[in-house]
């Protein structure tokens, strides 16, 4: 793992080249809120033939952290210049789960002719109204104290809300994903939590002309089927498909992400 100073701001990053035969269309890895570029780290193995780049979205993991509202234009553009910053390839495939999904309309949105597909897990791309003014207020709380603090009762909540026990086949990744959200720097999931309450990806579903894979987890309450395949349907020509899996699904279930992306990435020739 590196960092870089981009456009001000200290980012973490990996970048993994290709190991295996051949050499196909990058994978742009982009995380869920509360991950950091470790939460893809089950999913590499599964594509030897193809260069990675991850990062710590700005506020998560070790890159700079911030105080306010993380701005999706921003993060697109932070996006742009550490892709041109570390020599990787384009076009290229960008992969989001959850907020990282949002993160990944909006770049493939404005920088179109550097995205050759996408793959949308689970994606945040919008918020109930009634839902807004709750996400304001955590963001609040969050800003108060540390994440332990804050939390409390309602940490252990939103775990088992997030990550069923159903999931749960291998303690150990299971504690190392709850142990990590512990360690989330709560000003930069306030940071999230405004933007979450404001976004609405909906104006930019008619400007994606790449192929796009929107993938569900049946066992997600967070983002239930029925709600991510609104998205699928307001994109021309995106394909949705369900899988046995929770709102994590890149580290509750890696293999079958791997699999759904990898019959996508056939079917679509790239």
């Amino acid at each position: 793992m590196k960092w870089l100073e981009i456009n001000g701001i200290a980012l973490r990053y990996a970048l993994d080249r290709a190991t295996g035969p051949g050499h196909r269309t990058p994978l742009l890895l982009l995380h869920e809120l509360g991950g950091t570029l470790e939460s893809w780290d089950a999913i590499l193995p599964f594509f030897p033939d193809r260069d990675s780049l991850r990062f710590d979205t700005h506020g998560q993991g070790m890159s700079e952290k911030i105080r306010g509202t993380l701005d999706p234009d921003q993060v697109a553009a932070d996006i742009d210049a550490l892709v041109d910053r570390t020599g990787f390839g384009v076009p290229l495939i960008a992969v989001g789960c959850a907020v990282g999904g949002a993160l990944a309309l909006r770049y493939a949105a404005r920088y179109p002719a550097r995205v050759a597909g996408l793959v949308l897990m689970a994606p945040a791309t919008g918020m109930p109204p009634e839902m807004r003014p709750v996400m304001r207020a955590r963001a609040d709380l969050l800003d108060t104290a540390a994440m332990r603090e804050t939390s409390g009762g309602d940490f252990e909540k939103a775990i088992d809300f997030g990550y069923p026990e159903n999931l749960r086949d291998d303690p150990e990744v299971f504690e190392s994903f709850r142990a990590r959200q512990r360690t989330t720097d709560p000003h930069g999931m306030a940071a999230v939590f405004r933007m979450l309450s404001d976004i609405d990806m909906s104006a930019v579903y008619p400007e994606i002309a790449c192929p796009v894979l929107v993938l569900a987890g049946e066992h997600d309450p967070i983002r239930p089927p029925p709600l991510v395949r609104t998205v699928a349907d307001a994109i021309a020509g995106s394909r949705f498909a369900t899988i046995e899996s929770g709102h994590f699904m890149a580290i509750q279930t890696p293999a079958l992400v791997a699999k759904a992306m990898t019959n996508f990435f056939m079917d679509a020739g790239i």
